[in-house]
């Protein structure tokens, strides 16, 4: 399930723990979208 109202914190640590899986994993792949379109709010 892809998580909802990240920061920019929350983000970073969700690529973190699921690097491993990359890009077939839903979480990873809302984290590296909400930093890559410049979401963050800190």
């Amino acid at each position: 399930m892809e998580p909802r109202g990240l920061t920019y914190r929350q983000a970073r640590d969700i690529l973190y723990a699921h690097e491993v899986h990359g890009p077939q994993c839903r979480q990873w792949l809302a984290a590296a979208a909400y930093l890559s379109a410049g979401l963050d709010d800190e």
